[in-house]
């Protein structure tokens, strides 16, 4: 019954998903990977985990080391990094996103307060998968604050981000060019903030748009429920003709998301 419940929301996604790959295909754009046997910045990837029940993932721990009651950034790819290997979260057409410019040291300096987990899929999000998938990493070794579980995501990954919000297990949500949205009631009281290019010619920015305004309406304060709308966003790179597509870059770069992120937490009644 639960998945039949989300099934509008994951086939609007995975029918994004697949006009991406044609548009692609019709484009003659050629994608760039990055192979499984890539180097890896061994300062900045700490280790590979997989739940055999969910996803595998690249883990990125802060730099000071191991602790206790850790912040969680929980980020979900979009459409194009599918195919392939875990490794293709890092490809190029992916840059601006947390685990590529945590492999690459150019990451801004707060996000390495975090804890940045990167799980791949080739079958899209499916919110039952990634709720299993934080139960996992909660198990695990990697010290996190049940309090401050945050996720985020681009085109796919944004709408999977979204999704995953809906469970309330998660303090705060950046979906990033979302591709889709579930209904404003489903993610009430959830603080979010959102970021799309109004130029952007794959996934249009009324989604994030129309998103925010009905949650503005249902009560939620500017505070709590943020956008950010770039004018000109760039394309991604390696994918020329996708326009306004790449509000990643411009988002992950703002060292005040992080902040607002941290002093986002879950209350003692929903731990």
């Amino acid at each position: 019954m639960a998945l039949l419940r989300w099934m509008p929301q994951l086939c609007l996604v995975l029918g994004l998903a697949a006009l991406l790959f044609m548009a692609r295909a019709r484009a003659g754009i050629v994608h760039s990977t990055v192979s499984a046997d890539a180097t890896v910045d061994a300062r900045s990837v700490s280790s590979v985990v997989k739940d055999p029940e969910s996803y595998e993932a690249l883990v990125f721990r802060p730099q000071e080391g191991p602790g206790r009651h850790l912040p969680l950034l929980l980020y979900l790819h979009g459409a194009g990094e599918m195919h392939g290997s875990l490794h293709e979260i890092i490809s190029e057409g992916a840059t601006g996103t947390p685990p590529v410019e945590l492999t690459y040291a150019r990451a801004p300096k707060v996000l390495s307060r975090f804890v940045v987990v990167a799980p791949h899929t080739a079958e899209g999000w499916s919110v039952e998968r990634v709720v299993k998938f934080l139960d996992f990493l909660l198990r695990s070794d990697l010290g996190l604050d049940p309090a401050r579980l945050y996720v985020t995501g681009h085109s796919m990954g944004g709408a999977g981000a979204l999704l995953a919000a809906t469970s309330h297990r998660f303090a705060a949500a950046v979906p990033v060019a979302a591709s889709g949205a579930p209904p404003a009631e489903q993610i009430k009281g959830v603080p979010i903030w959102a970021f799309h290019g109004r130029n952007d010619v794959i996934v249009p920015s009324y989604i994030t748009s129309e998103l925010v305004q009905a949650l503005w309406r249902n009560g939620a304060s500017q505070e709590d429920v943020k956008v950010t709308l770039y004018d000109n966003a760039p394309a991604p790179h390696g994918w020329p003709d996708y326009f306004g597509h790449a509000s990643t870059i411009p988002a992950y770069a703002e060292t005040d998301l992080y902040e607002w992120l941290l002093r986002q937490q879950l209350p003692a009644g929903q731990l």
